[in-house]
């Protein structure tokens, strides 16, 4: 049946002569046709040919016809120009009774017949007038002439089109007068970067040299010059040195001082024939000459060289000389010259060993186990004599000289001095102010003493610590202000001799501070615990947790996750240690005797702080409107409320949450005391009872809080439907916030303070570990959760409101008088709050007037005559209020009066809903924007749309907008923050490596380099969850390519940044070499587009070290490249020959270079690691790990050929194909673009 089928249609069409078919040119590729494609300028042309016996018959374009084939005549030829895809131009040639004729079409808003001059001009206007030199462009025929004499480009006009400006990144370098074009141009590069550029038009050739990022005009016989030593350069090879910037691998080369000038010492191993300096050929030696040294002296205004060389077996010297920029050979008729250049030789001189500066010697200092001071003299000096101060220890009459003098000290006395020299070795002991000569073995047995004496021995008594030091060096170290946090930590972790150690924890408590010990908490939690009960510092850190709350939850968190790993030899440990933590944070002292204020009355005993200031207050203001604490009853669930207290679940979800109730308990129970008079010492007590009490309960709230939060992450990634996870912890935050805002009621109820009453997140970001401010959460912004799609979790956001609840009460304290209930404003929030929930009403709040009463109103605590007082007040009010209106509209039909009723309603609820309701109507408007801009084009959008797309509303537009939507938002302690909750997710790698990332940008920022790094704060709450940081007005990579469907993140990153681009680039570079830096360094994997984000300043932003070290995807190191460079990276830079790459080079070489020189700071972070963590970076062993690490930043090479290894590193990383072949797995893998 389907062949008969085929023979009909073949049939159909068939013609005697030919078949006849119709050509559609909105297909690009059409098999019926031969397709011949070139570029032709911004349009790519394309001519169709009938192949195989075919015959167009038709034209069409989108099922209209344009052209139509009439008898006698036979299509030629079919050139379709197109734009972005789009047919624009359309020529054809067709035969007709045996002569060509042509027909010609312009596309405007519909196809148009025209003549061939309208069809010329027309295209003319398409054509692009600009030559860009650092682009591949179609315009230009692009020749390379490969190898000798030089490398060079040939760009050559191309069929009709006139090029009238030459430009390199957005620079004119050539424009044409009216009536001019470019006949050729040709590019000269030095070191594959552009030098020269010849400009020819209309048979005037014009000559430009790169000088110092500008194209500048230079004449004829200059060009000549210069492109002759370029090409002098490429021929010759590794046979040219440059004595202005010697970087040949192959060559020796030293550097030294010499007296007041530096000289340079070049010897070659491979044959040199040419010496330049910069672009002056200095000398050509001929074929049978070799050169054997070049010596350059350089002063101030002038420059010396001597040139050693061997021609037909003799050695010749020549000397050159540079003044003020000109080279001349010297010869004999210049007597001045050879007397300045014999000058510099070598002096003999004396070494003061009592001068640290001495500036004869090399100076070294090296560490224990004694200190000593090791000389050297320099090239350009002898050292005949040695002495101290002014008297002479050791001479050698002008027949040796020194080779090395070594001064050993005890404590800091000079002791011992070790002499070489050219004639064998002496030694000098230091006594009686006298120095000595003595034998070798004296010698030997003297400098064994000094290291036995220096060795520090401690005494640890029994219930006591106390370290007998004898006099030693050591304790000079710990006790110098250079003994900073670092070398601490380091000599923590290496020193083994308990009373050292014992001594280095006492340092804790007096030279470190809060920030300080919480950057290396995770270090000195798994010290104290491979150290315990050889140290005290598990009892530093107790000690710590009993005076922060938040500390204390961190150390409990930390030696959770040890427990959980089941490592059997510090379960035990761990496990104590988490107790120790609770007992603790229970058992500290708040306040003390000493601290505590004796007082008599209620007015003085504000003046001492304790949780009951805010009664106390209360209670002198002798209101009308009162309610004492003492007589009111037990609080009420509000009915609204009441169904949230049992299991959540939402419509469309087959997953159930465990009701926040259930975990957090009942927010009306809170546990308190009355006041009643009484002396100090039982105030002191009661104050003592309560705090205790209240620690404990916050200790474990926040425990089950963050269990909870991370059993709700858990849980939602068993949710098949990812549609109806959002909702569903939308319905978990709505009863959190309920909890909440039950719970504030409750403490205001009972006039207690909010300190340790609520939820909060011992984040550096909202407390800095300092809980004496009780920064608690206020609201979840419910309209803001985001939950990430991923396979195995279901990471989510919450943006939340913080404030101190108590800044009221310490804001009345330095009040001297005049104190009102106004004072007391928060009580108006949660007030606000009860309002949004519709708990209360206006007429409520009409009625009471007093807030504080208000809150007792809504939990039903008040006695029960108030409670009947204020209801028939609030019923007589709502009649007296219908009645009014009933009166002002003079009578109506029952529908107006139903709508009054009704309109009555929404406005009891107005006060709730209108900042609500504006809110939304924002938000709508900006995504009504944002997803109307999606369906424009790239290229439609301005720069301030493509971010509206990618960012619809920056970070502080959306916290302005919370803030005044918030009932809270008036709180001058009002902040809002934003966190990624993560179960299932090991955090602790995570967190070492942003810990490494604020340790890499301390050293970037004081050594004034512009590397850019975002470090994220982390909190690690066990094995297997952690809350994070949430990096504001950010997008991936991959999304940013994904929302415009997007080759490359360089068109959009041009878009997003064309009204800044010069700044945007300088921020991406800047971030991305810090980025490839530190990737470098710590070996980083998975570097793929969905772990780059962007942020709104052009930022690039490098997260996830899940795989770092030594751990690799499914355990298979692919990723050989040091750097993330694909083409499209490339393109955001400027490409390889553009300054701003070099600008990136010149970042991520100063950047190595400076963190070569704190190794041991980074490598202790990584090492103290090790010991108690199971860790997967670790996965290859400590010891290869360490050394590993260490070798990645090249300690063992010098500076100029460590600088050379980095630019190799660099250039290979260029479209590695390992790198391009990963992201291509990625997208086919995982969709990541």
């Amino acid at each position: 049946m389907r062949i008969t089928t085929a023979l009909l249609v073949l049939q159909i069409v068939l013609q005697p002569c030919a078949w006849s078919v119709n050509l559609d040119i909105a297909a690009i590729i059409n098999p019926e046709f031969i397709l011949e494609s070139y570029p032709e300028c911004t349009l790519i042309g394309r001519v169709y040919r009938a192949k195989n016996k075919l015959s167009v018959y038709k034209v069409l374009h989108r099922g209209g016809v344009l052209w139509t084939k009439e008898e006698n005549e036979e299509c030629i030829n079919v050139q379709v120009f197109y734009r972005d895809k789009v047919p624009l131009f359309l020529h054809i040639v067709f035969a007709r009774d045996n002569a060509f004729e042509d027909a010609y079409y312009v596309y405007g808003n519909k196809w148009e017949a025209c003549t061939e001059n309208a069809f010329r001009e027309a295209l003319e206007k398409e054509r692009i007038q600009t030559l860009k030199i650092d682009s591949p462009n179609p315009l230009l025929d692009i020749c390379y002439s490969y190898g000798n004499p030089v490398y060079d480009k040939i760009f050559t006009s191309k069929r009709r089109c006139k090029i009238t400006r030459v430009e390199e990144n957005g620079n004119t370098i050539w424009e044409a007068k009216e009536g001019e074009h470019l006949s050729h141009s040709r590019l000269l590069l030095e070191n594959n970067r552009p030098k020269l550029l010849t400009v020819n038009y209309s048979n005037v050739v014009e000559f430009f040299e790169l000088s110092y990022g500008l194209w500048q005009r230079i004449d004829g016989n200059k060009f000549k010059l210069k492109s002759q030593l370029i090409e002098l350069k490429v021929r010759a090879g590794n046979s040219i040195i440059d004595i202005n910037n010697i970087e040949n691998g192959t060559d020796y080369i030293s550097e030294y001082q010499c007296f007041n000038c530096s000289a340079i010492l070049f010897t070659p191993k491979e044959d040199v024939n040419i010496i330049v300096d910069t672009d002056t050929i200095i000398c050509k030696m001929s074929k049978n000459s070799k050169l054997i040294q070049v010596i350059v002296h350089r002063e101030i205004s002038s420059s010396l060289m001597s040139v050693k060389y061997e021609k037909h077996n003799e050695k010749i010297h020549a000397c050159f000389v540079n003044v003020y920029g000109s080279w001349e050979k010297v010869t004999n008729n210049n007597p001045r010259i050879f007397k300045l250049f014999n000058h510099k030789t070598v002096k003999s001189v004396a070494l003061n060993i009592s001068d640290p500066h001495d500036s004869t010697c090399n100076i070294e200092y090296k560490g224990n186990p004694i200190y000593r001071k090791v000389f050297r003299p320099k090239e350009a000096h002898k050292v005949i004599k040695i002495i101290s101060e002014k008297y002479s220890i050791w001479e050698s009459e002008g027949i040796y000289h020194l080779l090395k003098a070594a001064l050993y000290f005890n404590s800091d006395k000079m002791t011992l001095l070790y002499i070489k020299h050219t004639g064998g070795k002496v030694y000098y002991k230091f006594s009686n102010r006298i120095w000595k000569k003595i034998r070798s073995i004296s010698f030997k047995n003297r400098n064994n003493m000094l290291k036995m004496k220096d060795t520090i021995k401690g005494v640890v008594k029994h219930g006591e610590k106390k370290v007998n030091f004898y006099n030693g060096t050591l304790l000079e170290l710990y006790q110098n202000d250079y003994f900073d946090a670092h070398m601490h930590m380091y000599h923590l972790y290496h020193k083994k001799e308990p009373g050292v150690h014992e001594y280095l924890v006492n340092m804790l408590y007096t030279k470190r501070n809060n920030d300080e010990i919480s950057f290396y908490l995770p270090q000195l939690c798994q010290l104290a615990i491979t150290k315990y009960g050889k140290s005290s510092l598990h009892r530093f850190l107790l000690d710590r947790a009993s005076g922060s709350m938040h500390f204390a939850l961190q150390l409990s968190w930390f030696y959770q996750a040890v427990l959980d790993d089941q490592m059997s030899k510090h379960d035990r440990l761990s496990q104590k240690i988490t107790q120790e933590t609770e007992m603790a944070v229970v058992n500290c002292k708040l306040i003390t005797p000493s601290n505590f204020v004796r007082t008599q009355t209620d007015a003085e005993r504000l003046a001492s702080p304790n949780l009951l200031d805010r009664r106390l207050f209360i209670k002198s203001l002798n209101r009308d409107v009162y309610t004492d604490v003492n007589s009111l009853l037990v609080p009420q669930m509000p009915n609204s409320l009441v169904h949230n207290t049992f299991t959540l679940s939402c419509p469309n979800s087959k997953v159930k949450l465990k009701g926040v109730h259930t975990r957090l308990g009942n927010p009306l129970n809170l546990e308190t005391h009355p006041l009643f008079d009484c002396n100090d010492d039982v105030f002191l007590e009661l104050q003592r009872l309560m705090m205790k009490q209240r620690r404990l309960n916050y200790f474990n709230l926040l425990n089950n809080f963050v269990s909870l939060s991370m059993e709700v992450s858990m849980l939602l990634t068993t949710e098949p439907k990812r549609d109806a996870r959002e909702p569903l912890l939308r319905v978990f935050a709505s009863a959190l916030n309920e909890w909440m805002l039950l719970r504030r009621c409750t403490v205001a109820a009972y006039e207690e303070s909010f300190s340790y009453t609520g939820l909060s997140i011992p984040l550096k970001s909202i407390s800095h570990l300092n809980d004496k401010t009780a920064f608690q959460m206020l609201r979840i912004v419910e309209n803001e959760i985001k939950v990430f799609f991923s396979r195995k979790r279901a990471p989510f956001v919450f943006y939340i409101e913080f404030a101190n609840l108590d800044e009221d009460v310490e804001a009345a304290k330095e009040m001297d008088k005049g104190l009102t209930a106004k004072n007391f404003y928060v009580f108006n929030s949660i007030v606000q709050d009860l309002l949004n929930y519709e708990i209360l009403t206006p007429t409520h709040i009409a009625t009471i007037k007093d807030p504080l009463e208000c809150i007792r109103y809504a939990l039903g605590m008040l006695p029960p005559e108030k409670m009947t007082a204020y209801d028939d007040a609030v019923l007589a009010r709502d009649e007296e209020s219908a009645q009014s209106e009933i009166a002002s509209n003079g009578g109506g039909n029952e529908d107006e009066d139903d709508k009054d009723d009704e309109s009555d309603g929404e406005l009891r609820r107005s006060s709730s809903c209108t900042q609500s309701f504006t809110t939304n109507k924002t938000m709508l408007n900006a995504r009504t924007h944002s997803t109307s801009s999606k369906h424009r084009g790239l290229k439609d959008l301005t720069p301030e749309e493509t971010r509206a797309v990618i960012w619809p509303e920056t970070f502080e537009t959306k916290r302005e907008r919370i803030r005044k939507a918030s009932p809270y938002g008036h709180l001058k302690s009002w902040q809002l923050c934003a966190f990624v909750i993560k179960g299932g997710d090991d955090l602790r790698q995570e967190n070492m490596g942003h810990q490494i990332l604020r340790l890499f940008s301390k050293i970037f920022r004081k050594a004034k380099l512009p590397l850019w790094l975002r470090p994220i704060d982390i909190l690690v709450t066990g094995s297997s969850s952690g809350i994070m940081e949430f990096v504001h007005d950010t997008c991936s990579v991959d999304v940013i390519k994904r929302r415009f469907n997007a080759e490359s993140i360089a068109t959009v990153f041009e878009k997003l940044f064309a009204d800044n681009i010069y700044e945007a680039r300088k921020n991406f570079i800047e971030s991305h070499a810090a980025y490839s830096l530190v990737s470098y360094l710590l070996h980083v994997k998975d570097k793929h587009n969905g772990n780059i984000m962007l942020d709104s300043k052009g930022h690039a932003i490098h997260i996830d070290y899940g795989y770092c070290l030594t751990n690799s995807p499914g355990n298979i190191n692919f990723e050989a490249t040091s750097f993330k460079l694909t083409n499209e990276y490339m393109d955001v830079i400027g490409g390889e020959s553009s300054d701003n790459f070099a600008y990136f080079r010149t970042l991520v070489i100063n950047g190595l270079l400076e963190a070569r020189k704190h190794v041991d700071q980074i490598v202790l972070l990584v090492e103290m690691m090790t010991s108690a963590s199971k860790m997967p970076c670790f996965v290859a062993g400590t010891m290869y790990t360490i050394e590993a690490l260490k070798d990645r930043f090249m300690l063992n090479l010098s500076e100029e050929t460590c600088r050379r290894k980095i630019n190799e590193m660099i250039y290979a990383s260029i479209n590695n194909f390992r790198a391009v072949q990963y992201d291509n797995f990625q997208r086919l893998t995982n969709g990541i673009m």
